[in-house]
């Protein structure tokens, strides 16, 4: 189980905008391990609620079983958080949202990535203070689907497109 610290640990991870790997450590002592993953997997991400698409791994420190995994996986979420989506592709990305209107009134124009580990993207809106958060979490989960970004953490702006004055 999951103890308080360890959350409080991946909790700062979450917010510091770093890749997280679990790994579930004593896997060896578990009766009925095969039948007892996916449950304790369900377990581990309800408590994780927070950071959902983490990848987690359970392994054996005693036995060595599965510690290169972890890894293995450390590698592949560090190098999906440096992936980098040209500005072109954003925007046939946003265009093929249909233009990223929300229904609200709110529509995203057009966006670019800024950076890497973590990838930030910034986006062009009417009215970036009505972007809700399921618009953004719709974009965070979109973006990793069609660009293979994984669970690597996704850092997104929202500007409008009228540049306000004294802000350059």
């Amino acid at each position: 189980e999951l103890a308080s610290q360890d959350m409080h640990i991946a909790g700062h991870v979450v917010d510091a905008e770093r890749p997280l790997v679990v790994a579930v450590n004593k896997w060896d002592a578990v009766d009925g391990r095969e039948d007892a993953a996916r449950e304790w997997e369900e377990r581990v991400r309800d408590r994780l609620r927070f950071a959902k698409q983490v990848p987690m791994v359970l392994i054996s420190a005693k036995s060595g079983q599965r510690v290169r995994v972890v890894l293995e996986r450390v590698r592949e979420v560090w190098a999906s958080a440096g992936i980098w989506v040209s500005t072109p592709d954003v925007n046939r990305w946003v265009e093929r949202l249909g233009g990223a209107s929300d229904g609200r009134g709110v529509h995203v124009f057009y966006g670019t990535q800024k950076g890497v580990h973590p990838p930030r993207f910034l986006f062009f809106c009417n009215d970036p203070k009505a972007i809700h958060f399921s618009v953004r979490r719709y974009f965070e989960n979109s973006l990793r689907e069609t660009f293979g970004f994984g669970a690597s953490p996704l850092r997104l702006e929202f500007r409008s497109r009228r540049t306000e004055k004294g802000t350059g």
